[in-house]
């Protein structure tokens, strides 16, 4: 009928220009990626293939450990401790006594006028040579007291910053592993339950069409279902490998884990004990 073939014109139409909406945003995001890669923001980029996405279900307490050991913040952290209590050492070396050892050596030179070389002084010419020693008894502690306490302040600052670091760490790895985990029962609900129910409706609408019982707008109707579907599946798996990179920058290392990243972190939090005494 004139007015099916009307609908399913109309229908075509809107999805071409849905197709030309999405290569726009194609070049906008191409522009962005390459300038992201420090090149031409024309250059072509390839079409993006579908891959076999990895099937990860992580464990968290695992994933924690590795990333105490490879986050490069944390790492940075573990070092500023130990800047700090080197600091700390320093600073107590202040209310040690400073020795200071000297030698000096003079080379002089004799009279060369007609006077001194007629009667030349006592030692004339005679190289002059000299020993310092010298120490410094720091008296007044009070000074002294305040930089080690300074010193430990920024040592306990230091160790906080580091649990702080952890923490965010610990957070994200959380977050993100259940992020990945929710994704891919999604997914499994997709593939295993709504596309082929959408396909066995799209058939019987086929059927339905082809034989005179139903009318063109359930066909268009079932269409929608499956694309929507089949869409719904595609950005599930976009936001499931998105995750998969957002746990690599959590953890520090690729993901999912190489044999060699699973082992346990060796960095731990230090446990220097620090007494101030003046």
């Amino acid at each position: 009928m004139q007015q099916s073939v009307v609908k399913l014109q109309a229908e075509i139409t809107r999805l071409l220009n849905r197709t030309r909406e999405l290569e726009r945003q194609r070049v906008d995001a191409e522009s962005v990626l390459n300038t992201l890669r420090d090149r031409q923001p024309d250059e072509p980029i390839a079409p993006a293939t579908p891959t076999e996405r990895p099937n990860v279900l992580p464990e968290a307490e695992e994933l924690y450990a590795v990333g105490r050991e490879h986050r490069p913040e944390i790492t940075a952290a573990f070092l500023q401790i130990e800047t700090e209590e080197k600091a700390i050492h320093l600073a107590r070396r202040q209310y040690y006594p400073d020795f200071t050892v000297g030698a000096a050596w003079g080379n002089v030179i004799g009279r060369r006028d007609e006077v001194g070389r007629m009667s030349p002084p006592q030692g004339n010419g005679k190289d002059v040579y000299s020993v310092t020693v010298g120490v410094n008894i720091p008296i007044f502690r009070s000074k002294y007291d305040a930089g080690v306490q300074e010193a430990s302040e920024r040592f306990t600052a230091s160790r906080e910053a580091y649990r702080s670091v952890v923490d965010q760490v610990e957070l994200s790895v959380r977050t993100i592993s259940f992020r990945i985990k929710t994704l891919d029962e999604q997914m499994a609900l997709f593939e295993r339950a709504l596309i082929p129910q959408a396909q066995q409706a799209l058939q019987s609408a086929e059927t339905g069409y082809s034989t005179g019982v139903s009318g063109v707008l359930d066909l268009l109707d079932s269409e929608r279902v499956l694309l929507d579907a089949k869409l719904g599946l595609a950005r599930l798996e976009s936001d499931y490998m998105k995750a998969l990179a957002e746990m690599e920058r959590a953890i520090g290392t690729a993901f999912p884990l190489e044999p060699a990243a699973q082992q346990e972190s060796t960095a731990h939090l230090p446990t220097v004990q620090v007494e101030v005494q003046p």
